[in-house]
């Protein structure tokens, strides 16, 4: 506290501050860092940041980068007060010199949003749900206008990217207070944005990559392009074994399940051989994908005895793991399958009582089971969708 309020006190006596130019040395560190925070070697991407705001350490560019080093790197930690006091203070840090900055250029503008969005991330992760939407509705306003204002500004079409995605895939009872953007969005123009900066973007091309190939792997289901942009992904950063789980992703919800399990194998093995001491981290996710496969085709012993590996390895705070409490849900549903109900009963009242908002969707479930027990095919769960034609020319 007392390192905020003289943090606040110095402040109060920093004249605005101008826009700066993007030379040289300034793109180099940003694409230099944002490389190795692509690649998941966040000691490196940090350390570049660091240098960034000792350069420029009254401008929000080097505070946003290095925050969200810092979510990224420590997403599932911040339960811990100090890693989440860091983050904390250089999101402040960054959000208060967004605020000094006098006729901000069109880069300019887009570290603004991106401090003001990694404040929103931030009221997310304390749970304070109103607050961080209230922030999100009021940037997708101020994303549309940076494209109002600079339309041939490349990079910051992301912004339009993102306005696009983002809307499609809310509820349509939601769509209506979106009203004030005047916008009426499509996937068709999300994908074309999303391309602009790929291709002529010049520090988010990568970003840009990454969240299209996530938008077409789990909303679009365009498996053929998903996994032409992440196989690019993987091989320009072969450290993200993200961009490996989304291939098999991309594959499992067109249910090529024979293709997946192929790949789990095969990229369990280069998981090892890459990281060898630190693969840990990372094989519980490919554990937990060939469980659901193996819950899909009702190997039911292999795929229980899967899930409980990620449970022993995820208990730590689970409350708060989603693949922890995901796999104690599905644990529950085995048990009703294989007729064993007090066991599958213990498990959904587990999640009951313990749950919070974050993961209402399981809790929901884990209520109507305990109502009545899940069962194959469940139609409570496998409801039948109308078939949505898109367009991605």
């Amino acid at each position: 506290m007392k390192r905020n309020i003289i943090f606040i006190i110095l402040v109060l006596f920093i004249i605005p501050i101008k826009s700066f130019s993007y030379n040289g040395e300034i793109k180099k560190l940003i694409r230099n860092g944002t490389k190795y925070l692509l690649n998941l070697e966040k000691e490196k991407a940090q350390t570049i940041f660091k240098r960034l705001i000792k350069l420029k350490p009254k401008h929000p560019v080097g505070y946003f980068y290095l925050s969200f080093s810092l979510f990224i790197a420590d997403l599932n930690t911040f339960e811990k007060k100090t890693k989440l006091g860091i983050l904390k203070d250089y999101i402040i840090k960054g959000n208060y010199y967004a605020k000094k900055i006098e006729n901000p250029n069109e880069f300019d503008k887009l570290y603004i949003i991106g401090m003001r969005a990694l404040f929103g991330f931030l009221k997310f992760r304390l749970g304070h749900y109103a607050s961080a939407i209230s922030v999100g509705f009021d940037l997708l306003g101020k994303m549309k206008k940076i494209y109002d204002d600079h339309p041939n500004f490349n990079d910051g079409k992301i912004g339009m990217a993102l306005i696009h995605m983002v809307i499609t895939l809310i509820p349509g009872t939601l769509k209506s207070i979106l009203s004030f953007i005047s916008i009426k969005a499509k996937h068709k123009k999300a994908v074309y944005f999303f391309k602009q900066v790929i291709n002529k973007g010049i520090y988010f091309n990568d970003a840009a990559r990454a969240l299209l190939s996530f938008y077409q792997v789990f909303f679009l289901k365009d498996t053929k392009n998903a996994v032409k942009n992440l196989t690019y992904l993987k091989r320009k950063f072969p450290n993200n074994f993200f961009f490996y789980l989304n291939i098999i992703y991309a594959h499992y919800y067109k249910k090529k399940y024979k293709r997946c399990f192929k790949l789990i194998a095969e990229y369990k093995k280069i998981l090892a051989d890459k990281l060898k001491k630190t693969h840990f981290k990372w094989k519980f996710r490919f554990n937990f994908l060939e469980a659901r496969l193996d819950f899909q085709l009702k190997r039911y012993n292999k795929s229980l005895n899967l899930f409980q590996a990620v449970i022993k390895e995820r208990i730590y705070k689970w409350v708060k793991d989603y693949y922890c409490v995901y796999s104690i849900l599905y644990r529950a549903m085995i048990y009703d399958l294989t007729n064993k109900r007090g066991l599958a009963l213990n498990s959904y009242y587990l999640l009951t009582r313990n749950l919070g908002q974050n993961f209402a969707r399981a809790k929901n479930y884990a209520k109507m089971f305990i109502k009545k027990r899940f069962r194959e095919n469940d139609p409570r769960v496998y409801k039948k969708k109308k078939k949505r034609k898109v367009t991605l020319n």
